[in-house]
């Protein structure tokens, strides 16, 4: 009975969430040429060039929700705040993560060196037998990358230690109010919805133990850290505890889903594994950016498994699109999942001035990551998880992924 009703509720969730969707089809094949169309008097972009040439006149739309989320429920992060207050954020948040990016490396690879030295067996969920592991790989990628993340933004050789957080926890919360928004988005009650989940999830991120520790860190690191000094000075601690959660999250939930659905690939797809293994024999981590056919592989699931499927800017000034001319102020909405389904390429990291400062860290930290676990394990599904069937949240954040992983060399 219960999993009849879970597979009763996932019709209607699917059922609801198509009505969005009618006739999605139709309008990627009348926007395969254009590389954009008209809906609800909303301009849809779907081709990574026009995305391109329109970078320089479009400005990104502030306030969504998924932001307000990935801010912790903070308001006018970086994330979400408007291009005056962003210009102001920018000059400090863009250098500091500049400066962090030798770290990120330096952390990426200290991790990766380990998963080849010790192996997986050791992580929650994870188990060592005969040369096996059977490990949750969705729980072990985001312990690995939020440990590269906090790491790599806090002070570990120095006072202060990395920056706290529990990424693992706030997912949850994420992910159920993605889930409702969705919800009333489709079921066209976002206007009276939106509020309350506002409201509501300010209310939860407030009351979780990372947001404690990230306030107590504000308030200790403005003693040893020009960064967190100079920000919280001019932003106000409140704004500066939304940028801290906007740098942890952001750095670790798209990354962590990227690499583990290209691990999951692999698994499914025997022969790409063993090309791809093939790809990096003989290379090691230092020289790996220099592997062109892995780095252009890696780039290639990075477009394939986006995280974030859209964004939305507004036009800066007018426009002219085939026949029409848009208004200054106009809505332009980007689908980076059409742009990748239609024409091969999109933007895993956004675009334009206000794309992500740190995707680079993010490409080298996937690639680090997948190569240590290749190098190290033949990857196949678990036996147990093969016939599984189970209804999940749409985005599958906390998704239990059971792998098994074969030792490619004998270990003493």
């Amino acid at each position: 009975m219960a999993e009849l009703s879970s597979l009763l509720f996932s019709f209607f969730v699917l059922s609801l969430i198509s009505q969005g969707a009618k006739g999605l089809q139709f309008r990627k094949i009348a926007s395969a040429k254009d590389g954009y169309y008209f809906h609800g008097g909303r301009i849809i972009v779907t081709s990574h060039e026009l995305a391109k040439r329109l970078a320089r006149i479009v400005v990104q739309k502030t306030g969504r929700f998924p932001s307000f989320l990935f801010s912790g429920a903070c308001p006018n992060s970086i994330l979400a705040s408007s291009e005056d207050g962003w210009n102001k954020q920018r000059r400090i948040i863009h250098t500091f993560i500049s400066s962090r990016t030798a770290r990120f490396a330096a952390i990426a690879r200290s991790t990766a060196s380990q998963i080849m030295d010790v192996g997986v067996g050791g992580s929650k969920g994870g188990k060592n037998s005969n040369g096996k592991a059977v490990v949750d790989i969705n729980r072990f990628i985001y312990d690995q990358i939020s440990s590269i993340s906090r790491q790599s933004l806090g002070n570990d050789d120095a006072e202060g230690g990395p920056v706290p957080g529990d990424v693992w926890s706030a997912t949850l919360i994420i992910e159920v109010f993605l889930f409702v928004n969705a919800l009333s988005v489709t079921s066209g009650c976002k206007r009276f919805v939106e509020p309350l989940l506002r409201n509501l999830s300010a209310c939860l991120f407030r009351r979780t133990a990372n947001d404690w520790a990230l306030r107590k860190y504000l308030r200790e690191a403005q003693s040893w850290s020009p960064f967190v000094k100079e920000l919280v000075e001019t932003c106000g601690e409140h704004e500066a505890l939304g940028h801290f959660w906007v740098l942890t999250l952001g750095s670790t939930i798209p990354e962590a889903w990227m690499t583990r659905h290209i691990i999951e690939s692999l698994a499914a797809d025997q022969d790409t594994q063993s090309e791809v293994y093939q790809m990096i024999q003989g290379e090691s981590l230092e020289s790996l950016s220099s592997n062109v056919d892995f780095v252009r592989w890696i780039d290639k699931q990075c477009n394939k498994y986006i995280f974030f499927p859209e964004s939305t800017k507004y036009t800066s000034d007018c426009l002219k699109l085939g026949e029409r001319t848009i208004p200054k102020g106009h809505d332009i909405t980007f689908r980076y999942d059409d742009m990748r389904d239609i024409h091969g390429e999109t933007y895993p990291w956004g675009f334009g001035p206000r794309g992500c400062p740190g995707a680079s860290i993010g490409r080298d930290v996937i690639r680090c990551l997948v190569f240590a676990i290749l190098h190290r394990y033949r990857i196949d599904k678990a036996e147990s998880e093969k016939a599984k069937l189970c209804w999940r949240f749409p985005w599958g954040l906390r998704d239990k992924r059971m792998l098994s992983l074969f030792e490619r060399h004998e270990r003493p």
